[in-house]
């Protein structure tokens, strides 16, 4: 994919696997990765992978992925919590731009 990366983890819980697309090294080449993951979706599928998570908040890739793919994902909420009020209003100012990679102790 040239000079594309991606953090992908591959999950199975039972019966039932996906995956998730956790990052990607340069979100705004939108043609590379709507190439790499429409692949990756068509690998998973042959391979028996239920569905597969990429969550950005850059609108035009995130409606064409959406439409391409049928996703049944719209704008998922974003929440933070602070105790301290200085961060808390820095928080709430900023413009947030995210993928799918959290702090919720995910095991690799």
């Amino acid at each position: 994919m040239g000079d594309l990366d991606m953090v992908v983890k591959l999950c199975g819980k039972g019966q039932i696997k996906y995956v998730d697309i956790l990052l990607i090294s340069d979100d705004s080449k939108s043609i590379a990765i709507r190439r790499a993951v429409s692949s990756l979706a068509g690998w998973a599928a042959r391979r028996g992978y239920s569905y597969l998570r990429f969550l950005t908040t850059k609108n035009e890739l995130s409606n064409y992925l959406g439409k391409t793919l049928l996703s049944t994902v719209r704008r998922p909420p974003f929440v933070f919590y602070a105790t301290d009020p200085d961060l808390r209003q820095r928080l709430e100012e900023v413009r947030w731009h995210w993928q799918l990679i959290d702090s919720d102790f995910e095991v690799f």
